[in-house]
């Protein structure tokens, strides 16, 4: 741990008097993390619609990179208790996605695709944050603005080295967060369902052009979040957590039969 900080996770150590934050990530993939963590930048100015932490140093021998620490931000979740404000959030999440999607320029040589995801030729590829999800879409509610964290694929992803790849995986990614993001509880499955269907909705403009190859990725996120059990997740907890996954895999099933 750092002499002056504090550990929030294990690969993160927060550094305030610095203003900023050390995430440690693998050797193999500090590169393109790096890459698309300064091609954010441009992507979020070219937007207007979200901030992202400015990329301080890097070092890719130790696979050490340092943030910009930016204060008073929480996480999408946190706001769901304001039924209204946290679908606002979920709304406004989906029009940054689709400017990520449209701006996030890297080098061509940048473009790695994502190992195992549904192969559709129908699908529309893009650079991809990787692991857009209600943690890493925080919001600052001082300043009214989004802020989006994180710019690596998602660690479940096998080999961690993807860039680009459908714009599907990221959609449903996010889908998969708003199910089976923490605390998990059995009454606010309802939210969660109409949270899912106004990120749809939102992105893709309407129900028509929402693409049937969805159904894929969000089959493969729902296969993400059937772990084994965990010995030391109380049953409580995983009862929860089972109601969140099932109501998951019912929406799956329902969307696939409405498309």
């Amino acid at each position: 741990m750092c002499a002056k900080g504090r550990r929030m996770y294990e690969h993160v150590r927060i550094q305030k008097e610095k203003g900023r934050i050390v995430k440690k990530t693998a050797l193999t993939t500090i590169a393109n993390e790096a890459a698309l963590s300064r091609a954010a930048i441009e992507a979020s100015n070219i937007s207007g619609r979200f901030i992202t932490p400015r990329l301080i140093d890097v070092d890719f021998s130790q696979g050490l990179m340092a943030f910009e620490y930016v204060e008073g931000i929480q996480p999408l979740f946190h706001f769901r208790r304001n039924t209204p404000l946290f679908e606002e959030l979920v709304s406004k999440s989906a029009l940054c996605l689709r400017d990520i999607h449209r701006h996030l320029r890297l080098d061509d040589r940048a473009e790695i695709a994502i190992p195992g995801l549904p192969s559709d030729n129908s699908a529309l590829r893009a650079f991809l944050h990787g692991d857009f999800n209600l943690e890493n879409v925080q919001y600052d509610a001082i300043k009214d603005r989004l802020v989006v964290i994180d710019w690596s694929l998602s660690p479940l992803v096998i080999s961690g080295r993807g860039t680009f790849g459908p714009i599907e995986w990221d959609v449903s990614w996010f889908i998969r967060s708003i199910f089976m993001t923490r605390p998990y509880h059995g009454l606010d499955l309802r939210l969660r369902r109409r949270a899912a269907d106004l990120f749809l909705l939102t992105y893709f403009g309407d129900k028509q052009h929402i693409p049937r190859s969805i159904s894929s990725f969000l089959s493969v996120c729902y296969d993400f979040c059937t772990p084994r059990r965990n010995p030391k997740i109380s049953w409580h907890l995983y009862a929860r957590q089972t109601l969140c996954r099932c109501a998951f895999h019912r929406y799956v099933n329902e969307l696939n039969q409405s498309l």
